[in-house]
């Protein structure tokens, strides 16, 4: 966690900017998967649940963002080869026999949030709040071979559509956090200026939290996306 204080002086007011970066878990998706077909997932309880229906209604949308709200995407494909759905699997990773297996997709996340004090009489206000979120997306793509099946091809299209929606849900959640902790510092005025310091930072850093707990619960809710259909191989019956 890294913070800055930085300070100038202004007629009739003195402005401090802090700045606050903190970094979220990496969020793993779609995975690990298994070598061998199996049954579709039961729907696990989590996902009708209060918290499981709030975070998979935060990952199904995408908020209005203001000019103080910056986003920074970076999306990394990395190539897959195979000609089988075996030889997919190895190259994504997959071994059941490894605790360790790679995800099919992950998204992490970080977020610094900026703000000036601006002291007025005995009681400072906020202004000029930044919020700043990255946003690192790592996805498999396919560099199908020429003599590879159609069906092949079309069971990946639908395994990568899906991972990509999973991963856009992870993207919405942490949208929706910036989103609060813009709201939130916003919405912290009146105080001196060392408490509304602390205050203002308390309350960014619990909204940053919430997002992070509605995050995993996403992951819950939908097995890291195999739910939705992030799961190589397909499940059996799947077309």
């Amino acid at each position: 966690m890294h913070r800055r204080h930085n300070s100038r002086s202004r007629v009739a007011a003195v402005t401090t900017a802090v700045t606050i970066a903190v970094v979220s878990p990496l969020f793993g998706c779609g995975g690990p998967p298994l070598i061998v077909p199996a049954p579709p997932p039961t729907i696990p309880a989590a996902a009708s649940s209060p918290a499981g229906r709030a975070a998979l209604a935060l990952a199904a949308s995408t908020p209005t963002l203001s000019s103080s709200i910056q986003v920074k995407d970076d999306t990394v494909r990395r190539p897959i080869h195979g000609a089988t759905m075996a030889e997919i699997a190895s190259e994504l990773g997959v071994d059941r026999t490894n605790s360790d297996s790679d995800y099919d997709g992950t998204t992490a996340t970080s977020v610094q949030w900026q703000f000036a004090q601006t002291h007025l009489g005995d009681s400072c206000a906020i202004t000029q709040i930044i919020v700043t979120l990255e946003v690192e997306t790592r996805l498999p793509t396919w560099v199908r071979p020429a003599h590879a099946a159609p069906t092949l091809a079309q069971q990946w299209a639908r395994f990568l559509e899906a991972t990509e929606r999973h991963e856009n849900g992870h993207r919405n959640i942490a949208l929706h956090t910036a989103v609060a902790i813009g709201q939130s510092l916003g919405d912290e005025h009146g105080l001196p200026c060392v408490e509304l310091d602390q205050l203002a930072n308390a309350s960014a850093r619990a909204q940053w939290e919430l997002g992070n707990q509605h995050q995993l619960t996403y992951d819950i809710a939908t097995r890291h996306g195999e739910t939705q259909g992030s799961r190589w191989p397909p499940f059996i019956g799947s077309p």
